[in-house]
């Protein structure tokens, strides 16, 4: 909405007082959230005067009057709009750029696909605004806050139930970790980066020891209490390191080791599985090993693999994990096959 009363004001009272505008803006902004630091403040202000006087130059070079409110030729309008745009599309491809990221071109891709409607918009309620204004004056200005402020009311309830939405289909909900659907699209992501980057990556599939035992003789919702608490131990672990953790499906859980190479992945792994050893928990006495205890199979990225070959060299490290009389991680090497690291509980 700040745009569009910046529009509106550059259209009929011209650069001067557009700027002035803004000014108080921004200082009411600085005021208001204190938390910010005073940067941010200066160099939101400072874009959106550049964004404002290349508007204000193209809107008049191509024949806009300022102070009309003519709107039969919709030309300088929308130059105005475009330039306004174009110049903050670019003024964030030059803060990725200064921030070395390689994902610039996919994210401006996406900025200028999620913001076209909205500059849309943004156009046709400056003109709406000027309409007004120049009708009915101060009260013109006034009935359009008041739209304004009910708009943005609105739209900020439906951001927070779309969050909440979605928040709600990327998480599991016995668990709290992130589910399946939303671990594979992290993955994807994550493998994105590292073929940019040339990062390292590596990911983990743990499997729970006998789980089907604990389950036929505790019965399902103690089953089910064991799965939670083992989520939050795994969650708060990988928390530590900034990995991503999901639950894979059923007693399966999968880890994202961003920037990790194998011999870190599998020094985290193998402490997570000592620790989950010492970790008292009812009930787990009656199990082989006698605490909770997981299999684990490790596999590092490697430019050849897509992310099901990479699931699928991790799964295989999984079995043979299994096959070694579990409570064992195991990490798969592309060489050898194997590069068999065994792990016993203390």
């Amino acid at each position: 909405m700040d745009s569009a009363i910046f529009l509106a004001s550059l259209f009929l009272f011209g650069l001067n007082i557009t700027l002035l505008v803004l000014l108080f803006n921004s200082i009411i902004i600085a005021f208001s959230q204190k938390n910010s630091v005073w940067w941010k403040h200066v160099l939101n202000f400072a874009n959106y005067t550049l964004m404002i006087v290349l508007a204000y130059y193209s809107f008049v070079s191509t024949g806009g009057e300022v102070g009309s409110a003519s709107l039969t030729t919709l030309f300088p309008y929308i130059i105005s709009l475009t330039i306004y745009l174009l110049t903050n599309i670019l003024l964030v491809a030059v803060f990725f750029l200064l921030s070395a990221t390689d994902r610039i071109v996919p994210i401006l891709k996406d900025m200028f696909k999620d913001t076209i409607t909205t500059y849309t918009c943004t156009l046709f309620l400056s003109m709406i605004l000027v309409i007004l204004i120049n009708a009915q004056s101060f009260f013109g200005l006034f009935l359009f806050s008041c739209i304004s402020l009910l708009l943005a009311q609105t739209f900020r309830q439906n951001f927070k139930l779309y969050k909440a939405v979605s928040h709600k289909a990327n998480i599991d909900e016995l668990t709290g970790l992130n589910n399946h659907g939303y671990f594979k699209e992290q993955l994807e992501l994550e493998l994105f980066v590292a073929m940019k980057t040339e990062a390292t990556l590596c990911i983990a599939i743990l499997d729970i020891d006998d789980f089907k035992k604990y389950n036929d003789l505790h019965g399902h919702l103690q089953g089910d209490e064991l799965l939670n608490e083992f989520g939050t131990l795994l969650k708060n672990e990988c928390g530590k390191k900034k990995y991503s953790v999901a639950r894979y499906g059923g007693e399966e859980f999968s880890i994202i080791m961003p920037n990790t190479l194998l011999v870190e992945a599998f020094s985290f792994i193998d402490n997570l599985r000592k620790l989950t050893n010492a970790t008292p928990l009812d009930g787990v006495e009656i199990l082989p090993h006698g605490c909770l205890s997981f299999s684990a199979g490790i596999a590092q990225w490697d430019k050849g693999y897509n992310s099901a070959e990479l699931l699928n060299k991790a799964d295989q490290a999984l079995y043979k994990a299994k096959n070694q009389g579990k409570n064992h991680v195991q990490f798969y090497n592309q060489q050898s096959e194997y590069l068999t690291q065994q792990s016993t509980a203390n």
